[in-house]
């Protein structure tokens, strides 16, 4: 049976074999690798599972087995007795496209809220909002496969080597094959710090800083971002972030001379009080040197497979399907008549 591995971002493709677990080289993602995660699947989807729905009307009581066609007939009611906005869902990163669709279109067009969120609502809205901010949507500019031909790759705030294990052997095959280089930036020293080329052992929450420095230096451009960013020295940024300068200087001499430079990134920057601005300051280091499409890309790693899909279908309380926004005249008319739903679709809670 193939299927798909549901332990982080890269959302593996692996093959069941009986009580075994093989990796799936037709699959675009991991191309026939895996690591130590999936190889316990199939105990845990065999141990303790749930055959039948559980039922309890208060939390004083204990759970109860009830019938499938219970469970539907107590959920219609439950939905038909309340205000819409007195319900509210929360979906998984680990769900399917298709399903993370139908709920979210059964949740705005048919009962009639927005009340609806994820996983991609906590671990990934700081990679979300600056994607929107610079880009005007969070969709993905680049795939797995630009690894194989780049010569620069930045990890920041992400240990890749224990979180995503298959792409950060990607990256070090692609090290081997073309000496291509790896900067790891963290206030730890991480199992990826061992591997990389220049490791940057970065003060906690200075990443901003770090990245706006690089920014003015590389920059040519005269405007309002680049000059607040040349504000920020090598001298200055230096002691900011508690960095010898001769590494911003090294740093910037690897992106600058880089054909192809991937960043990456994950909770380090994500999970911060100013994680927007971490995110957009990598973000537009990348614009700002007119590195994006061929000669690279900023890259955000997520922590479960297919919180990228369920974001593309809109599956957050703002969202619609194709990166639409309730929160549009017209993107609300589009899906309605596609929808053809009772419900209006709202703009917001009322």
């Amino acid at each position: 049976m193939n299927t798909l591995c549901p332990y982080c971002g890269v959302g593996c493709g692996i093959k069941i074999e009986g009580s075994k677990i093989k990796g799936d080289s037709s699959h675009p993602s991991s191309k026939g690798d895996v690591c130590k995660k999936p190889l316990y699947l199939i105990d845990a989807l065999q141990k303790d599972r749930l055959k039948k729905p559980l039922f309890r009307e208060h939390k004083s009581q204990k759970f109860r087995e009830i019938s499938w066609d219970e469970a539907f007939d107590i959920l219609a009611s439950k939905l038909k007795e309340l205000m819409p906005d007195e319900n509210y869902f929360y979906l998984s990163g680990q769900l399917l496209t298709e399903e993370s669709y139908l709920i979210n279109k059964f949740v705005k067009g048919f009962v009639g809220t927005n009340n609806i969120d994820a996983n991609s609502r906590l671990c990934m809205a700081s990679a979300v909002v600056a994607h929107k901010m610079a880009f005007g949507s969070d969709g993905p500019l680049g795939s797995y496969d630009d690894i194989d031909d780049s010569d620069l790759f930045v990890f920041a705030g992400s240990n890749a080597a224990i979180t995503h294990p298959v792409v950060f052997k990607r990256v070090l095959k692609r090290k081997r094959a073309a000496n291509a280089k790896i900067v790891v930036i963290d206030p730890v020293f991480t199992e990826s710090a061992e591997r990389a080329d220049l490791f940057i052992q970065i003060n906690a929450g200075t990443d901003t800083a770090f990245f706006n420095c690089v920014l003015g230096i590389l920059s040519d451009a005269d405007n309002e971002a680049t000059e607040y960013a040349k504000s920020f020295t090598a001298e200055k940024t230096s002691n900011i972030c508690g960095v010898p300068r001769e590494q911003i200087e090294e740093f910037v001499s690897l992106f600058r001379g880089a054909k192809k430079a991937i960043s990456f990134w994950c909770q380090g920057l994500n999970q911060s009080t100013n994680g927007v601005a971490k995110n957009l300051s990598l973000i537009n280091l990348h614009i700002a040197t007119g590195r994006l499409g061929k000669s690279g890309f900023p890259f955000s790693l997520t922590g479960q497979p297919n919180a990228m899909g369920g974001r593309e279908v809109g599956y957050l309380s703002n969202g619609l399907p194709g990166y639409r926004d309730v929160r549009s005249e017209t993107d609300r008319a589009f899906v309605q008549n596609l929808w053809n739903t009772p419900h209006p679709i709202r703009e917001t809670q009322e």
